[in-house]
């Protein structure tokens, strides 16, 4: 409540060390718990899902993806026959607008998308390739499975990541879904690949938009970098993919 009695927020955690309070809490605004009660009446929380992986805007991806500027929801993946996949949004793709609402950064859209009626039809404007692009998305429902919906090469080339080809052991050891392709296994503190954000257990897909299968194509590929070069990778994390941008040590 605020110093006049009136709900703000519905407290939903403390932060607390020790056990008692610090006076730190986290909280749900009203206005979204607001938009709950009717759904709450009849005993069920729906919420709109439209099938997408979402990442920040960085500028170093706004240079490597040849973008206009940093405002929207980077699209990383999509998934299969989902509502996005179905009505033509891909991979690259910079999400502006959804349903005349105006998308200036990540944050923006879930919140959206969630408290979009479910069988509810909407305009979503797109930025592909510098171009903008209107589609129409049909929302479907959030559920459980849809909000659940990987000896090492040295670092010869001193970006601080040891890597692997992925075997049967290895897509086992890491719990993945691909058998084929290549896994950083381990990442040095301090060095270019801590740096871009690179993590234990996430397989390289692609370098620049060129796929790589092995350690062998991965090694030509990055010889090919001068000093100082940004590289744009690919990445599948947990089974979520994502862009990130390394920089090329001297």
């Amino acid at each position: 409540m605020n110093t006049s009695g009136e709900v703000i927020g519905i407290n939903t955690a403390i932060f607390s060390q020790s056990g008692g309070s610090v006076g730190i809490g986290f909280a749900i605004p009203v206005n979204i718990a607001k938009d709950l009660l009717p759904q709450l009446k009849k005993g069920k929380i729906v919420r709109g899902w439209i099938g997408v992986m979402m990442q920040k805007i960085t500028p170093a991806l706004k240079d490597k993806l040849n973008l206009i500027d940093e405002k929207g929801a980077l699209v990383s993946d999509v998934v299969v026959k989902g509502p996005v996949d179905e009505a033509g949004i891909k991979r690259g793709d910079v999400i502006v607008a959804f349903d005349g609402k105006e998308i200036r950064e990540i944050h923006d859209l879930p919140y959206i998308v969630a408290s979009t009626a479910v069988g509810q039809t909407v305009v979503v404007d797109i930025i592909r390739k510098r171009e903008k692009k209107s589609v129409q998305v049909k929302v479907g429902e959030l559920t459980p499975v849809a909000e659940e919906a990987q000896p090492g090469a040295e670092d010869e080339l001193g970006l601080g990541m040891t890597l692997k080809e992925v075997t049967p052991e290895l897509a086992q050891q890491y719990d993945l879904t691909i058998t084929r392709g290549i896994i950083i296994v381990d990442i040095e503190g301090n060095s270019p690949a801590a740096e871009a954000d690179l993590r234990s257990g996430d397989i390289i897909l692609e370098v620049d938009h060129l796929p790589m299968k092995t350690i062998e194509a991965f090694v030509r590929k990055m010889r090919q970098y001068r000093q100082g070069d940004t590289v744009l990778f690919l990445i599948n994390r947990e089974g979520s993919t994502l862009f990130m941008t390394l920089t090329t040590p001297g």
